[in-house]
């Protein structure tokens, strides 16, 4: 059965909570954890509420995000930032960026860029122009990127949403927004 894709503050809590029950009690955790607390993959506060995700980015430093990309959010991704300000990688492999640490990729990963603008390198060319226009979203471990792209936004006003792996090809993965790519990502590994 397909889940789907939180939108609200409520959703989303709903989602963190599934998801956090399902992870604290993973065996890959417990594997993790058979000598001491694994705190790379889950921080006291997680552990001790039984939940991924942080505390929830203050309405002011949205707005502060907002104002640095020039841009409004789009509701899903907004709405998952006022719930939790971030998700350790213990979701899914990827960690998100906390509402302090998102930017526009070209900003984040100037000097990537520069090297795949480079001759011979021309199997990144047709990404290009997206990732001039997307907002990095997640770490860049295990070179996985999440990206936002407002330039292509669907008549909900949601963005569009894509997953990338530099070592396993050029093609962007697609989703409607990003509480499809989450789910989706989310399912992958459940």
């Amino acid at each position: 059965m397909r889940t789907a894709a939180p939108s609200t503050v409520t959703g989303w809590r709903e989602f963190l909570s599934s998801r956090g029950i399902g992870c604290l009690s993973s065996d890959t955790l417990r594997e993790a954890e058979a000598d001491r607390p694994a705190e790379w993959m889950l921080t006291d506060a997680q552990r001790d509420e039984g939940r991924l995700g942080f505390e929830p980015a203050a309405e002011e430093s949205l707005q502060a995000l907002e104002r640095r990309l020039g841009v409004r959010l789009p509701r899903t991704y907004r709405s998952f930032l006022a719930t939790s300000n971030g998700w350790s990688s213990m979701a899914g492999g990827v960690n998100l960026l906390a509402v302090e640490q998102v930017d526009w990729f070209t900003k984040l990963t100037s000097k990537l860029l520069t090297i795949w603008s480079e001759p011979g390198m021309k199997f990144f060319v047709g990404n290009l122009e997206a990732f001039d226009r997307c907002v990095l979203i997640s770490e860049m471990d295990d070179r996985d990127y999440f990206l936002l792209d407002p330039g292509r936004v669907g008549d909900d006003g949601e963005w569009a949403a894509y997953e990338w792996n530099e070592r396993e090809g050029v093609e962007l993965d697609r989703y409607a927004s990003f509480g499809a790519l989450v789910t989706a990502r989310s399912a992958s590994i459940s």
